[in-house]
């Protein structure tokens, strides 16, 4: 499931899983998509956005998890590949 990148980087294959707001903006459920193997959670958001620019006008609020687990920005992760990445906007309420 690894993938080398021009640069040399390993990357793997990940689902993103799309929720809400994201869904919306994305016109898609779920997508696939190659990430590097080891990143913090700002690089994921990064690379998420990258894929999905769509997403760019909620950003600021986006949550991420990975296999159900919440992830902060400066979090560091290591990826094996076929990972479910949650992209979970603000919810609001009233």
């Amino acid at each position: 499931m690894d993938h080398v990148n021009n640069d040399g980087t390993d990357k793997v294959k990940v689902t993103v899983l799309f929720f809400a707001k994201s869904r919306e903006l994305v016109e898609q459920r779920s997508a696939q998509i190659f990430i590097g193997k080891r990143l913090f959670g700002r690089d994921l958001i990064a690379g998420i956005l990258n894929n999905f620019p769509s997403l760019s006008v909620i950003q600021e609020n986006l949550v991420i998890a990975v296999n159900q687990n919440y992830i902060e920005k400066e979090s560091e992760i290591i990826l094996n590949g076929g990972e479910e990445v949650a992209v979970i906007p603000p919810i609001s309420g009233g």
